[in-house]
């Protein structure tokens, strides 16, 4: 068998199972896959989860200058000397990239990254480090770009169009769509009563709560809108640095309901009982998330968002305005207000959960690995 590994700073839960799926599509053609995976650093989002799968081997990071320029030291080069093809993430800071980068001429496995093209929520996306990677990006035999954006990036640095595979990233929404399936009139009618909700006017966030996403903005946006919407109740679910702000809010708010962190099915009653996903700040996969639940986000225009971000369409499947907390506010409350114009985002939210799914991304990334170790993109 051929072997591939793909080496992850952390293993989050939502990618569990993609790799459970790619490890037995691979398998399928004669392939065995290898993810290493280390740990988070204190007080950091996402977590890395602990996960015991023939595919998964989890490995102990070293974290170097965290508070200025971190670097990280994953010790698995000596040990992945032996596969055919390794996939790294486009990080900087990830210090075993550039032993691969190194020696790639002169060892067995080919190089490939996997990434969103640039960094999007650099303070300086013209600077040294960012030009650096560009440069880096280029030194590679294969890339798995996480969009279209992200490929046409990689592309415009002047990396070969045909060894660029979009990826379409996306996570399991099975699960979330069979759950909110069977979920009863009584059963949210029964939740609503346990958070003291007794409206329609509902709305959530779910995710992590640190600096991109606007934890501040969304706080102050959700008093405005309760101004103008007197029956407006809001959700929240999630954990991170500015969870505390959360609490807290919700401590002295009864139209505010913190939940704490939940995952996966866990978080499907509660988008039961919202109409509108309110992410101010950086959205990323938590697009699929709103398409397979059938509840638009409204979000802004603001430049750190991560390469999902171009999954939305203003108007069809989601609202995105200004970065100014009345426009924000103003449109929640219209689209609480007019049923009509959020229900014609949650039927473009159906439309593009469609496209959008863990099957597409799973056949695009073996087909480029089976590309790739056969030697037909030379």
């Amino acid at each position: 068998m051929k072997k591939v590994v793909i080496i992850q700073r952390i293993l989050p839960h939502y990618r569990i199972p993609f790799f459970e799926r790619l490890s037995q599509v691979l398998a399928e053609n004669n392939i065995e896959l290898l993810v290493v995976y280390g740990q988070h650093r204190k007080n950091t989002v996402p977590k890395s989860v602990h996960v015991d799968k023939p595919w998964a081997l989890k490995i102990h990071n070293y974290y170097f200058f965290p508070e200025r320029n971190e670097v990280i030291w994953q010790p698995f080069f000596w040990k992945a000397l032996n596969a055919d093809l390794v996939i790294v993430e486009q990080a900087n800071r990830l210090l075993i990239n550039y032993l691969f980068l190194l020696t790639r001429k002169l060892i067995k496995p080919k190089v490939a990254l996997w990434g969103h093209g640039r960094n999007f929520q650099s303070a300086n996306p013209d600077g040294f480090l960012e030009t650096w990677k560009k440069w880096l990006s280029r030194k590679v035999d294969w890339w798995f770009a996480y969009t279209q954006s992200s490929a046409d990036l990689v592309k415009n640095i002047g990396f070969p169009a045909n060894k660029i595979t979009i990826t379409q990233n996306a996570i399991c929404t099975e699960s979330l769509q069979q759950a909110r399936k069977t979920i009863t009139t009584e059963q949210s009618s029964f939740l609503k009563k346990q958070l003291g909700i007794n409206t329609d006017n509902v709305a959530i966030f779910c995710g992590g709560m640190y600096e991109h996403k606007k934890m501040d903005f969304l706080i102050n946006a959700c008093k405005e809108i309760r101004t103008k919407v007197s029956d407006f109740h809001v959700i929240f679910i999630g954990y991170g640095p500015e969870a505390p702000l959360v609490e807290h809010f919700s401590v002295s708010n009864s139209w505010v309901h913190y939940v704490g962190e939940k995952h996966n099915v866990d978080t499907v009653p509660y988008f039961a009982i919202s109409k509108l996903m309110l992410m101010p700040g950086l959205v990323g996969l938590s697009v699929v998330d709103s398409f397979a639940l059938e509840i638009p986000i409204v979000s802004t225009d603001i430049p750190i968002h991560s390469p999902e971000f171009s999954y939305l369409e203003d108007g069809a499947n989601a609202q995105i305005v200004k970065y100014d907390m009345q426009e924000y506010s103003n449109q929640v409350s219209f689209l609480l207000n007019n049923e009509g114009t959020r229900k014609k985002l949650v039927e473009g939210c159906k439309n593009s959960g469609s496209k959008y799914q863990l099957k597409n991304m799973i056949m695009r990334f073996s087909k480029s690995i089976s590309c790739i170790l056969d030697n037909n993109h030379d």
